[in-house]
Formats: structure tokens, C-alpha cells, sequence
């Protein structure tokens, strides 16, 4: 049991945002390149009392979240469009997933082959469309 959104959309949408807070008498040269971290925190450190076994009841206190930060944005000359400036800021992460299930390498294995890695895979590889123009992930 859990939430999610595609990874694709969340980050399109995260960017779009920023791009309309920037001057709109910049020139940049397209396509630009953006560069961002993502990970799993999990309940897996919490005490004992609270690792309960997997339960498809949403009593269970065990969530699994990926999410990820945007760290700068590049035009296609190398120059700087934006850059996070508080990097390690919690309120910088957006959250992609939250499951409510235990943290263990299977649950994590699971998410990362069915969820995450074909969407990270994509935008390495293809461009993503942001509004009228493309980018694509660094």
C-alpha cells in the first residue's frame, strides 16, 4: 500500500516552477541540462517496538519514501540557469513514493527495478519536454 506520482511528471513539474520565478529577459541556449540526487529513507533504523512485520492493515508504523532534489539547471553552453542553494535543506526534497511497508533489501530491490530506474533510464536518455522546450537529466 502506498502513494506515488511518475517521476517524469514530478520533475517536470519542480522545474517548470522554477523556470517561472526566473527573469524572463535571460537568454540561455537550449536544450539545458539539469542535474539532481534522489534516494530511498526508510523506518528501518527506528527501534525495535516499531518494526512490526509487514501488515496490509495501514497500522503499520514501516514506510519506504523516494524522493529527490534538484541541484542546478545548465544550458547547452555549460551556463548556470539556477542552482540550489541550500542543497541539504529538507524543505529542497520532493517526495516521489511513499510506501507503507517494512524497509528490507527486497522491498527497496523491488522499488528500484519496478519504479525508479526505468523513469531515471528515460530521462538519461531521452529528452524530457519542459513546456515548449526539452532538457534532459545529467
Amino acid at each position: 500500500m502506498g502513494v506515488g506520482i511518475s517521476y517524469i511528471s514530478i520533475i517536470k513539474q519542480t522545474i517548470s516552477r522554477l523556470l517561472e520565478s526566473l527573469p524572463t529577459d535571460s537568454e540561455f541556449e537550449f536544450p539545458w541540462t539539469f542535474s539532481a540526487t534522489d534516494g530511498l529513507d526508510g523506518s528501518g533504523s527506528h527501534q525495535v517496538y516499531n518494526q512490526i512485520q509487514e501488515s496490509p492493515d495501514i497500522g503499520s508504523k514501516n514506510f519506504i519514501l523516494f524522493a529527490f532534489k534538484l541541484l542546478a539547471i545548465h544550458d547547452s553552453a555549460n551556463k548556470l540557469i539556477w542552482e540550489n542553494e541550500r542543497p541539504n535543506s529538507q524543505f529542497q526534497i520532493r517526495s516521489v513514493i511513499l510506501l507503507a511497508t517494512k524497509e528490507n533489501s527486497e522491498n527497496v530491490r523491488h522499488l528500484m527495478v519496478t519504479y525508479i530506474n526505468p523513469y531515471v533510464a528515460d530521462m538519461e536518455e531521452n529528452q524530457v519536454p519542459l513546456g515548449k522546450h526539452q532538457s534532459n537529466l545529467a
